[in-house]
């Protein structure tokens, strides 16, 4: 474990000011009293004098340590966060591929109007959109780690905004889950080119640069 510094100071300061004030008393007692000086008292005097330095030394190692604490369960709670992140933003980022690719897909199937290729998009996108709860589980995982973190770090204030990412995120939810259900090939493809749109297909992004880079940046202090 390793001293604050700045207590370290404080405390020789302190401890420095004592010995001069014995010496100064020492000094006055044996000048203008001419009184001898008990050794024993002097010895008293230093005493004490130690005896405060160690107490401020002790509490600067206290201090200290409970900063350390405090860092180290950052970190932990901050490595939760990011894991949780990263499935979350694995699984949205592969979706988003998929839907890219059926959006091309689906235009083919329009232009050329053929069986086989309307047979194979629709069994791709219901895979596609069946992943939707996969998506929204892991969003969870990731959003309540966030939350032990905000707790932990006294940053509650932060959760106020990630409302506003879950709206978002509930958002791309309900439409890709109504891809499986929808009739009109049309209509499908609105709903496909709306979560192929910025900033729909942004949010693991979004995440990234407003809540997991700014708490990487702070745990790493």
């Amino acid at each position: 474990m390793r001293l604050n510094k700045d207590n370290v100071i404080n405390a020789l300061c302190i401890f420095g000011i004592i010995v001069a004030i014995c010496f100064m008393l020492i000094v006055m007692l044996k000048s203008f009293y001419g009184k001898v000086i008990d050794v024993a008292f002097i010895k008293d005097i230093f005493s004490i004098g130690t005896t405060l330095f160690a107490a401020l030394i002790a509490i600067s190692l206290f201090n200290d340590w409970k900063e350390q604490q405090k860092h180290q369960n950052s970190i932990q709670f901050g490595i939760e966060v990011y894991a949780g992140f990263k499935k979350f933003d694995e699984c949205y980022s592969e979706i988003c591929k998929e839907l890219t690719f059926l959006e091309y897909q689906l235009k083919e199937v329009l232009n050329n109007n053929e069986n086989n290729l309307r047979s194979a998009f629709l069994i791709n996108s219901s895979k596609t959109s069946k992943r939707n709860h996969e998506l929204f589980n892991h969003y969870l995982n990731f959003q309540d780690s966030y939350t032990n973190y905000c707790i932990v770090t006294n940053q509650e204030v932060l959760l106020i905004d990630i409302e506003y990412t879950r709206d978002s995120l509930i958002k791309f939810y309900t439409v890709l889950t109504d891809i499986q259900f929808e009739n009109s090939l049309e209509v499908t493809l609105q709903k496909i080119l709306f979560l192929n749109s910025e900033p729909v297909n942004q949010i693991g992004t979004y995440i990234y640069n407003y809540y997991i880079k700014q708490m990487l940046e702070k745990i790493r202090l």
